[in-house]
């Protein structure tokens, strides 16, 4: 603000050993530099403007004798008239000295504008951008004020967020997460650029969008599903009916919230309207209405959400030749209400016509109908009503390759005479993905599916009559994807591997599709995989799988063999796997192989028939092919289920021991799960939910609570498998802390969903990729239990694994850390450390052993010796913290990505005066590197080398590993391991 414009007496003839040097006026400012010849200058001087005092400005630097100073001119004084500036200083007597004076024509036109804009993006962060049109490369500072006061002060300096900047610089944005959004909300808070004295637009339009509301009928309870901004969340959330306040009670989601609304006793065909608001401090911002009817009439299409399957092909729907149907699971933006189950729609290389999916429907005596359809396409398409005469309504939809609920209402030229259909046509678009499609009477609604579905084979594409990326594959990297939904993989990649569509002449002269496979020269271990049909998972109970395999036709009379075929929870062979068989036999003449899957086989690749359907892992059937057989042919490959399935009595494994909550105060940081509810302020139209137990696998609660730190850089499907792992096997109280570094939308939105009803677990999102270190500290400084794991997000934990760790730390208060062994883990590795080319080993998991039983063979061979030790490798930590906040956490700037940094750590607290130890009975999975490639990996691990020798040139780095390499008690373990364990499994 402006000061007084009051003269003030300035003495002008006095001398003063200051003096100012090199006055001008630049880009807006008033610059010069103070100099003194007499003692050390005044910090600050004062700003005058025709004679009035108008501020003071700091004078910069450290030299005492000088210094620059800079005075930035606000727009009010570009008037188009001439005007003088003087710069004084304060004396003794407090009577102003002017130093040096400058007389200028400020013209209108030359005044500085502040170019600034601000909106909310979708995670609920306010970002925006500001400069100064005179000095646009000049970072501003913005002042963040909420309800009166200031809050903190940031620079616009970073890139420019996805706000129209029309020219603006490209570092001149910034992007913060306000502290009380409320505020924001009602306008009680404002963005200053106190260069200018300006507030800042703050754009709340998209925040303050109309909500969409999606009702499903589950049970007694009518779910009402709003998709809504994150920035509303901390919001009330109020249900009315017909304009009367309904009791609900509110589930969170990652994009949605779901509020359940219980159905009254008598129930009507009326309708009703129901409203949703989002209500903050006694004010509406947002509300949506619909609506409905307690007794809605339901579609007519038979199969509308694709749950139903006959083979490998959609049941009822019709599709066009050419394209194919390819069953999915929910994700990538589409929410489970929305999407039970998914198709993908494709062409099949150049299809003959346009993309047509159609559906035979009665119509009789209907004269208008409702379409509902949640798509995502690119390009139009059309929804048509026909019968034999002709097409009697339609409408097009343009699709923008997101996912959208469209619903519309359609008038019927004529009533429907035979041969009545429902048809979606695509003609621009050669994909289509849907979650549901109906018509109905004017006003249905979408009823809850039961999940009983017909379908009869677990394995989409089998056939291999689907290449939708062409019929020959030939590729140097480690995977590709060949026929529909078949991905071809080799750890050390697929250079001089093909693949290729063959055509078989069967012996009654009939023509099959199968994969063929060939190399020329020896590759190591391939493998080809597909997902089972998530159906399949859910229901269990046993299956046949049927396999037809042979040689290429014309290689010769040799034999081979297949490796093994596995089901598994990765796509590659991950630690939990099935196998069904092994060295299968493969000649140019074709064998039908015939394998069980029975229950066992679904729960060793991770199936839980206790768990929530949503909460089922992916399961993926797993051919591993050996260097003598890449001169294969697949020709059929058919799961079909053998018996209709036993009807689950408990679809979910509720918490069974209520009065765990009383211990629940032991836990540090977990006090505020006990609720479903948002917390509110007052009345409130919410129900409480009743408390939420700690996980019934908390039986072990004589242990001190631990906080487990797992950051995540994409590798969705080794970080589900690490984090679900962590959810069944760890019984001691514990807060997961999964820290998000920047990874991609599908990514974040599985870490949101997996944390989704279990309180105990948050998951921190970067909001850009800061490197494995920083975002490793992001989530070891979020926690406060006595004790921390740092766990890398590639890594399967094993039953007692945190005891076992824990074990060890309590035994001494001089021990600060503790790590487990591995299959890959450098000195911690088992059985084998080096591989046969000298590098790290990668151990694969030995025989038909399974995870647990590999893990108890170790426990059981091991001598317990916990032995002491230099180094530990970061794979999977546990750390005292009062160890860790002595040495100030990990290195993030010598080391922000990772690589060094454990080694770093380690010996900074070995320094501090605390002791590691290794716990020979525990064992960690660890996939190795999911985030880098190995080439990426294996030049970060020498950048890390050279930064922690440059750092410690005081230890014999050297040494540390000779320490490592002969511990008495790991390498008796390993010899035991070999001699006795892996002998008896082959």
């Amino acid at each position: 603000m402006e000061k007084s414009r009051v003269a003030m007496p300035v003495a002008r003839k006095r001398k003063s050993p200051l003096s100012i040097e090199n006055l001008r006026f630049r880009q807006g400012s008033l610059r010069g530099k103070l100099v003194s010849s007499d003692g050390p200058i005044p910090r600050s001087v004062t700003i005058r403007f025709d004679g009035h005092d108008v501020g003071s400005v700091r004078v910069r630097g450290r030299e005492p004798l000088e210094g620059p100073f800079t005075w930035f001119v606000p727009a009010r004084h570009y008037d188009g008239g001439a005007h003088t500036f003087e710069v004084a200083v304060a004396t003794d007597d407090e009577v102003p000295v002017v130093l040096d004076s400058l007389e200028r024509q400020m013209d209108v036109g030359a005044a500085p504008l502040l170019h600034a804009a601000a909106g909310v993006n979708d995670r609920g962060q306010i970002e925006g951008f500001a400069w100064n049109s005179v000095q646009p490369n000049e970072p501003l500072a913005i002042e963040l004020w909420e309800r009166g006061a200031l809050v903190r002060t940031i620079r616009a300096d970073q890139s420019v967020p996805a706000i129209p900047a029309d020219t603006a610089p490209d570092a001149c944005g910034f992007a913060f997460a306000p502290q009380d959004l409320g505020s924001w909300i009602n306008g009680r808070a404002r963005l200053i650029a106190p260069k200018f004295g300006e507030a800042i637009p703050v754009d709340f339009s998209t925040v303050l969008a109309e909500v969409a509301v999606e009702q499903v009928f589950v049970d007694e309870e009518l779910a009402v599903t709003v998709t809504r901004p994150a920035l509303l969340a901390p919001c009330d959330v109020t249900v009315s009916i017909d304009g009367l306040a309904r009791p609900s009670r509110l589930r969170e989601r990652a994009d949605s919230i779901q509020l359940f609304v219980a159905r009254p006793l008598a129930e009507d065909a009326d309708d009703h309207r129901l409203q949703v608001a989002f209500v903050f401090e006694g004010e509406t911002l947002a509300s949506a209405e619909q609506t409905f009817r307690w007794s809605p009439p339901g579609g007519l299409l038979a199969n509308p959400d694709f749950r139903d399957w006959q083979g490998d092909r959609l049941a009822v729907w019709a599709l066009e030749d050419g394209y194919s149907a390819m069953p999915s699971t929910p994700g990538d933006g589409v929410s489970a209400p929305f999407a039970p189950a998914l198709v993908s729609l494709g062409a099949l290389g150049a299809a003959g016509g346009p993309l047509r999916l159609a559906q035979p429907v009665d119509l009789s005596d209907a004269d208008v109908v409702d379409l509902e359809f949640v798509a995502r396409f690119e390009g139009a398409a059309e929804v048509q009503v026909f019968d034999d005469e002709g097409v009697l309504a339609g409408v097009i939809i343009d699709g923008e390759g997101v996912w959208a609920r469209h619903r519309r209402t359609l008038t019927l030229d004529r009533p429907a005479g035979p041969g009545a259909h429902v048809a979606l046509l695509a003609a621009d678009a050669d994909a289509v993905e849907l979650a549901y499609l109906d018509v109905g009477p004017p006003g249905f609604q979408r009823v809850q599916s039961d999940g009983q579905d017909t379908l009869k084979q677990g394995l989409a594409n089998g056939d291999f009559q689907r290449w939708s990326r062409g019929l020959t594959f030939q590729s140097t990297g480690a995977s590709i994807e060949t026929a529909d939904g078949w991905l071809l993989s080799a750890p050390k990649g697929l250079k001089g591997v093909r693949a290729a569509l063959v055509q078989i002449e069967s012996d009654d002269g009939a023509i099959d599709y199968g994969f063929g496979l060939r190399a020329d020269a020896p590759t190591g271990l391939v493998t080809l995989s597909t997902q089972v049909h998530p159906a399949a998972v859910r229901r269990g109970g046993d299956w046949t799988l049927e396999l037809t395999v042979q040689r290429h036709p014309g290689s010769g009379r040799g034999v081979a063999r297949l490796g093994r075929i596995l089901l598994s929870d990765s796509p590659l062979g991950g630690p939990k796997a099935a196998v069904l068989g092994r060295d299968v036999l493969l000649s140019p003449d074709a064998r039908r192989v015939r394998l069980s899957v029975d229950a066992a086989a679904w729960g060793a690749a991770g199936v839980d028939g206790r768990r929530a359907m949503d909460e089922q892992p992916a399961v993926f059937l797993v051919i591993e092919f050996q260097d003598r057989a890449l001169d294969a042919v697949l020709t059929r490959a058919v799961l079909t289920q053998n018996a209709a399935p036993e009807p689950q009595r408990d679809a979910f494994a509720g918490f069974e021991d209520f009065n765990l909550m009383s211990q629940i105060g032991r836990t540090v940081g977990l006090e505020g799960w006990a609720r479903e509810t948002v917390p509110v302020e007052g009345p409130s139209t919410l129900t409480e939910a009743p408390p939420a137990a700690p996980p019934a696998t908390w039986s072990n609660w004589a242990y001190p609570a631990v906080d487990i730190v797992v950051p995540v850089y994409n590798a969705e499907i080794h970080t589900l498998g690490c984090l679900r792992a962590l959810v069944e096997v760890t019984d001691i109280p514990y807060r997961l802390i999964v820290v998000d570094d920047g990874s991609a939308p599908s990514t974040r939105r599985a870490l949101d969903d997996f944390a989704v009803e279990r309180p105990w677990i948050e998951v921190i999102h970067n909001a850009t990729n800061l490197g494995y270190t920083r975002a490793a500290n992001v989530g070891l400084k979020a926690g406060r239990a006595p004790w921390v794991v740092l766990l890398n997000s590639d890594t399967v934990v094993t039953p007692g694994w945190l005891e076992g760790l824990l074990d060890i730390g309590l035994s001494d208060s001089a021990i600060g850390m503790v790590g487990p062994l591995s299959n890959a883990a450098t000195w911690q590795s088992v059985p084998a450390v080096r591989d046969a080319h000298g590098q790290w080993a990668i151990n694969r998991i030995p025989g038909d052993l399974t995870l647990e039983a590999w893990s108890d063979a170790i426990r059981r061979s091991s001598q317990r010796a916990h032995p002491s030790v230099p180094l530990l490798n970061g794979f999977c930590t546990l750390m005292r913290r009062a160890a860790l906040q002595a040495v100030n956490f990990l290195d993030e700037e010598t080391f922000p990505v990772g690589y060094g940094e454990e080694v770093d750590l380690c010996i900074r607290i070995g320094k501090a005066g605390y002791r590691m130890h290794v716990a020979d009975d525990v064992f960690v999975f660890h996939h190795k590197s999911s985030s880098f490639g190995k080439e990426r990996r294996a030049v970060l691990s020498k950048q890390g080398g050279a930064a922690v020798r440059k750092k410690h040139r005081d230890v014999n780095l050297a040494g540390l590993e000779e320490q490592l390499a002969t511990l008495v008690p790991l390498l008796q373990l390993r010899q035991d391991l070999k001699t006795k364990v892996l002998e008896a499994a082959q």
